[in-house]
């Protein structure tokens, strides 16, 4: 088994650039409002006691907010010296597992709400005489094994590895292989994880493959010549979401990407952003009701179905809390 992604902060790299020129820290709703150049626009509300984690720059770096309904602004969580990047819930919503790369490498870090402490989530090497795992792309925190699914490439190739979260601080692999396997994704029950794999349409091409909690019984959900990866489960685990980008031709092409969903046991892809822009990292709600999905830097929200889109906020990878 064998896959390749196109990467988050590769394909994202021009919004990230864009943030960073736009803001310096993250603005409320409020402030997504306003806009001079075109005039006022509808902004998306969360649903009743929601809420969001999410990076933004902030002083320079990227750091982890928050915005939970109805409080019209973010609050600040990790504020990073380096970059704090893809935050994932734990399933209790008491804590947050997120790529760290204050210290010039990208690891696993963990945030607890309670004390607002951070650490280490991986510190024990595979290997007594080598390193650390690095972590890179969407992480995803197991409902039912207790252990933080994330992508590296310390064995060759991006594999999915898994973290233990009972304080053991080790890191395994799950899925090997050449190409490439990224932004892992857990199923609502933990039985199954999602993730990027390499497809049969030539080197650019990404599917989305499901594998047993072992790691076995691969199976390609998505096909064609598109790269698709970052994918989420709705919360019945009959459907995912994820970003199809074209086969880049040009510069323009590769910046167009849909917000994609398919039934896991089979069917055609439903294109649910119908978008003209940079669409990708989707998170279905605890509820289902709604996607969030980052375009053109900013957080917006649409219905299941694709309906009423609109932004919330300016950030990247959105991640509903619990």
């Amino acid at each position: 088994m064998t896959g390749q992604a196109v990467g988050p902060f590769a394909r994202g790299g021009l919004a990230v650039l864009l943030i960073a020129l736009i803001c310096a820290c993250s603005p409320s709703q409020a402030d997504v409002d306003r806009r001079p150049d075109d005039g006022p626009r509808r902004v998306a509300r969360l649903p009743a006691g929601a809420e969001l984690a999410y990076g933004a720059f902030s002083h320079g770096a990227m750091s982890l907010f928050s915005i939970a309904a109805p409080q019209p602004r973010p609050r600040l969580l990790v504020q990073a010296t380096g970059d704090a990047s893809h935050p994932a819930w734990s399933p209790d919503g008491h804590r947050l597992v997120f790529v760290s790369n204050t210290d010039g490498r990208p690891v696993l870090r963990v945030f607890g709400l309670a004390d607002g402490a951070t650490a280490d989530l991986v510190t024990h090497p595979p290997r007594s005489d080598g390193p650390l795992p690095d972590a890179s792309g969407a992480l995803s925190w197991s409902r039912g094994q207790g252990t933080v699914a994330f992508s590296s490439a310390l064995a060759g190739d991006a594999d999915v590895w898994l973290a233990t979260t009972d304080g053991t601080g080790r890191a395994g692999l799950l899925i090997q292989g050449p190409g490439g396997q990224t932004a892992p994704a857990w199923s609502p029950d933990g039985r199954r994880l999602a993730f990027a794999c390499t497809g049969t349409s030539g080197p650019a091409d990404s599917d989305i493959c499901v594998a047993t909690e072992r790691g076995t019984d691969v199976r390609h959900v998505t096909s064609g010549p598109t790269a698709d990866s970052d994918p989420s489960w709705s919360p019945d685990g009959t459907r995912i979401a994820y970003s199809a980008h074209p086969t880049c031709t040009d510069r323009s092409s590769c910046l167009i990407g849909q917000i994609m969903a398919v039934v896991v046991e089979g069917g055609e892809p439903e294109n649910l952003s119908r978008a003209t822009d940079d669409d990708y990292s989707p998170a279905w709600s605890p509820d289902g009701s709604v996607i969030a999905f980052t375009r053109n830097a900013e957080i917006w929200l649409m219905g299941s179905d694709g309906s009423n889109q609109a932004p919330l906020v300016a950030g990247l990878w959105p991640a509903w809390r619990p």
